[in-house]
């Protein structure tokens, strides 16, 4: 009497999605940067009154390390700043 086949482990497969993972993971400052949007008031007390000026930025961040590591002379993150200085005419 044959009692059954024995399941084999297929150790390649979990492997390879173990290290799928871990290079999604090292690469998520890079592929998905932090994107965020604020937006900033200045108010100036002049003779005739209060004059406010608005502006909106944008600023992006990647994370440009490698696993969370600083790679020597390069920054491990960078940011850019996309938006307008604030303007208040004074008249």
């Amino acid at each position: 009497m044959k009692i059954g086949k024995r399941n084999r482990f297929n150790g390649g497969v979990v492997v390879a999605l173990v290290l799928v993972a871990a290079v999604a993971w090292a690469v998520k400052g890079c592929v998905f940067p932090y994107t965020w949007n604020y937006k900033i008031t200045i108010e100036i007390e002049t003779p005739e009154g209060v004059k406010t000026g608005t502006a909106v930025r944008q600023v992006i961040n990647r994370d440009n390390s490698l696993l969370g590591m600083n790679l020597g002379d390069v920054p491990s993150r960078k940011a850019n700043v996309k938006g307008e200085a604030v303007v208040i005419d004074l008249g």
